[in-house]
């Protein structure tokens, strides 16, 4: 059946779709009448802009979960609700400034509001004079913030049963048996500066893997380490590296990638293709072989793809070999020429259908205390399921110590990068 749609696009439409110079300039006309009209609609129709007047002697201006905060602090007083923040409905605030007798601006981070509205020409009383612009806000941190200027009364803080800095700390940190810990600590090891990117891997700039140095936005990595080999000339060989996960390497990196090799860059990229993008909630990307729908699809080949852009040197490791993954990063990275190591059979913890604990011969380790020499070398891939326990004692063999490793079974998958890297064997599987 014929679809009853036109072909084509409609001549009249082109000026609409197309933003060459001579169309945009008509366009802006359009935008301007449009802005327009959406400011009236919410000084008229939009019920999410609404003042609320109670004591006039003080009136909030104030939007989202500031609104909510700032309300809950202080409910007897004037409201201006701005559910929609700009256009600014200039009718609505020069109402509620009629309305009451002086107005705080409440918003978080940059003065956004409060910039606008004294540009419109009216005085705020109180802002980011007396709110922190850094930082998320609470009920907590507004109320400190405006008690005393607005009831003429210090803030005293509530009895708490338990202080925050007597709670269990529980710092971010990879997942027991990822496949990125044993990469990192490679890196580590190799005094390498990384240029890192966007994605779980960030977390290995934390001690004591302490293995990134440089990231700031998606696909930067690659561009970084290409730059600074260029700025360091051959002094760069065999310092520098990019390293960023498969799904950010599609996003953002394979034009910096592509620009490294044209420019006769000898930056090394490392792409950790673990299958998912793991950080921000395990979506499926071209790489992973399945739709956002998780139906089957065609895969990104990697190596293929590095090669297509001119990368002439691509090699793959199994991170979790640590030994033969510093190697291969040592050799490449000393290489006057672009190349692309790809991390294999590294899948995340979290991607059940790949069935990552199958790779693992073991299920578990635990410590031998026999022969645990206390060194905490196992504590520098940073486990969460390895921890310290203080306890003078010594080894069978008479060496003193002060204290011994344990491995939390519960937590433990096996993944054996603990035991490539204990000097005196003490890490054995679990029966």
């Amino acid at each position: 059946m014929e679809s009853p749609l036109p072909r084509g696009l409609d001549p009249k439409e082109t000026p609409k779709h197309v933003m060459v110079p001579m169309y945009a300039r008509i366009r802006r006309v359009a935008v301007e009448e449009r802005m327009a009209k959406l400011a009236a609609y919410g000084e008229t129709e939009l019920p999410y802009n609404s003042m609320e007047i109670k004591d006039p002697s003080v009136g909030f201006i104030s939007s989202g979960v500031s609104y909510l905060y700032t309300r809950e602090v202080f409910p007897q007083y004037s409201f201006l609700k701005l559910g929609m923040v700009w256009p600014l409905p200039r009718k609505m605030i020069a109402e509620f400034f009629k309305t009451v007798k002086k107005v705080v601006g409440v918003e978080e981070l940059d003065p956004f509001l409060e910039t606008e509205i004294r540009a419109m020409g009216y005085r705020v009383w109180h802002g980011k004079d007396l709110i922190p612009a850094i930082g998320e806000l609470s009920p907590v941190i507004i109320e400190q913030s405006l008690k005393k200027a607005v009831e003429g009364r210090r803030y005293q803080a509530p009895k708490m049963r338990i202080r925050p800095e007597d709670l269990p700390k529980r710092p971010p940190n990879l997942c027991a048996g990822c496949s990125h810990r044993p990469l990192f600590y490679a890196l580590k090891k190799l005094g390498l500066f990384v240029f890192g990117d966007i994605g779980c891997y960030a977390l290995a700039v934390a001690p004591p893997l302490s293995a990134m140095h440089a990231s700031t936005c998606m696909g930067a990595g690659v561009g970084g380490a290409y730059g600074a080999g260029k700025a360091l000339g051959k002094e760069g060989l065999g310092k520098i590296c990019a390293v960023l996960g498969d799904s950010t390497f599609l996003h953002g990196g394979i034009g910096p990638l592509m620009d490294a090799v044209y420019n006769k860059g000898y930056s090394t990229t490392i792409i950790l293709d673990n299958r998912i993008t793991a950080m921000t909630g395990q979506q499926e990307h071209p790489g992973t072989g399945y739709t956002i729908q998780g139906e089957p699809a065609s895969t990104v080949d990697f190596e293929q793809l590095a090669r297509a852009v001119g990368v002439q040197r691509v090699r793959k490791v199994d991170p979790y070999r640590v030994k033969e993954t510093m190697e291969v990063i040592r050799e490449e990275v000393s290489r006057d020429e672009a190349s692309v190591i790809i991390t294999e059979n590294s899948p995340c913890m979290l991607v059940r259908r790949a069935k990552p604990l199958e790779k693992f011969k073991n299920p578990s380790y635990g410590v031998d205390t026999d022969k645990c020499r206390g060194c905490k070398v196992c504590l520098e891939i940073n486990c969460p399921a390895i921890s310290w326990q203080e306890g003078e004692g010594q080894t069978k063999d008479s060496h003193k110590r002060k204290g011994t490793v344990f491995i939390n079974k519960d937590q433990c998958v096996g993944c054996e990068v603990c035991v490539q890297i204990c000097k005196s064997d003490a890490i054995v599987a679990n029966s």
